[in-house]
């Protein structure tokens, strides 16, 4: 048994808690120095020392690899793909920058649509990004740049894709600018990820570093937070928070942009399908508000939307819009002298009831002689529920319509 191979068991045996029988935890060790045998002589062509040290500089890549197809499946419409060959790039890059790619880990490509999958090609993991590519220009219409892949692979993957089109697709739409409203690209890794791998990779990651955690590499937390399950939604950053002089404002999250991945493209051309990054599952976060108040900003907002075949995304300038709409600052002559209006944060705004009982302590129907447009900047994202600027609200309480209507109160509760 080489030096590391048998250091590595020694520390495993080591590991034993006094409630597993040895026999037990015997069987567990040897699997996975098993296991590590298996992957060294996959990927570095030798079971030796030689093997277990080129995994030591490797463990890394190997661990993305293991929790990249534990992620299983994707379904990528038109506006997730592009987050998906951002990080396909990322991924595979650093997965196979030292590994062999050819031996193993299939990948099968399907194109969905109807909720039914159609086999186009199985490829290798680390083409994924390339084939993402060829999807995208083919389907969607974008066009980056050119892939590496040879021009016979490029066109029998086209050659599949249009069968597919016109077998079982096109028959069924209007016109071929349907497709990114009705297809998707399913990405499904079968039976490729096992589960002795990864914990055998994550004991010997374990042995090496045991002071770190395998999600203080960068690679690693994206592949297991940061995959294209997750990166469906939050793709906005707050540019301009909002603010007793200005509305909240938000952009697209830069990191995430398809330009990221593509040096040679345009960086002034616009896309106009890629504004449309919000989800309404972003919206409580961008409005502040529950859940289930968010259909009525969607009713009111009459936001511009794009439909793909399982969610509906907004575009994000028509959001800017709405909020640039619903701000109703004070204009500078009503402004209150010592009033900052820079206090930034929804947490300087409040409702109509905590405005009541909290700051005003004034009752219900002398409210909106108090509050008004006039003297107090507001924000009615909610029809009849609007939201107060709470240093306005301070400064009103000692307004003499407030004192009036606080002393009106008292005396009707004696």
């Amino acid at each position: 048994m080489t030096k590391t191979k048998e250091e590595f068991r020694q520390w495993l045996i080591g590991q034993n808690v006094p409630q597993i029988a040895s026999y037990y935890h015997q069987k567990t060790v040897d699997s996975y120095i098993r296991t590590i045998d298996e992957i060294c002589q996959r990927s570095f062509s030798t079971s030796g020392e030689k093997g277990w040290q080129q995994l030591a500089k490797n463990i890394y890549p190997q661990l993305a690899r293991c929790y990249e197809l534990s992620n299983k499946d994707y379904f990528l419409d038109k506006i997730s793909i592009k987050y998906a060959l951002y990080y396909f790039r990322k991924i595979s890059n650093f997965i196979y920058s030292e590994i062999n790619g050819e031996s193993g880990d299939n990948v099968k490509l399907f194109l969905n649509f109807d909720h039914c999958d159609y086999l186009i090609q199985e490829i290798k993991l680390n083409d994924i990004y390339l084939y993402t590519l060829l999807f995208d220009r083919y389907i969607f219409g974008r066009e980056r740049i050119t892939t590496i892949l040879n021009s016979d692979k490029r066109n029998t993957f086209f050659e599949t894709i249009e069968k597919v089109l016109s077998k079982s697709v096109l028959p069924c739409l209007e016109s071929k600018d349907q497709l990114k409203h009705h297809v998707m690209l399913h990405i499904s890794y079968s039976k490729q990820y096992q589960r002795k791998e990864k914990w055998a990779l994550l004991k010997y990651h374990d042995f090496l570093h045991p002071q770190q955690s395998v999600f203080d590499n960068p690679t690693l937390f994206m592949a297991y937070n940061q995959n294209p399950h997750n990166k469906v939604g939050d793709n906005y950053i707050i540019d301009c928070d909002i603010s007793g002089n200005t509305p909240l404002h938000l952009d697209i999250n830069p990191d995430n942009n398809l330009v990221s991945f593509d040096e040679y493209a345009d960086k002034n051309a616009t896309d106009d399908d890629e504004r449309y990054i919000i989800i309404k599952e972003d919206m409580p976060k961008i409005f502040d508000m529950a859940y289930n108040s968010i259909d009525e900003i969607i009713s009111k907002g009459r936001f511009k939307t794009f439909q793909a075949p399982k969610r509906i995304y907004y575009n994000i300038d028509s959001v800017n819009s709405f909020l640039q709409k619903k701000f109703h600052p004070l204009k500078d002559e009503n402004k209150h002298k010592k009033v900052n209006y820079d206090e930034t944060g929804y947490k300087f705004w409040c409702s109509r009831s905590h405005a009541l009982t909290k700051i005003l302590k004034i009752s219900h129907n002398r409210f909106y002689d108090c509050v008004h447009r006039s003297n107090c900047t507001q924000l009615d994202y909610l029809e009849n529920k609007p939201k107060y600027y709470i240093p306005d609200l301070k400064s009103l309480r000692n307004s003499r319509a407030v004192r009036q209507a606080r002393i009106s109160t008292k005396k009707y509760k004696k």
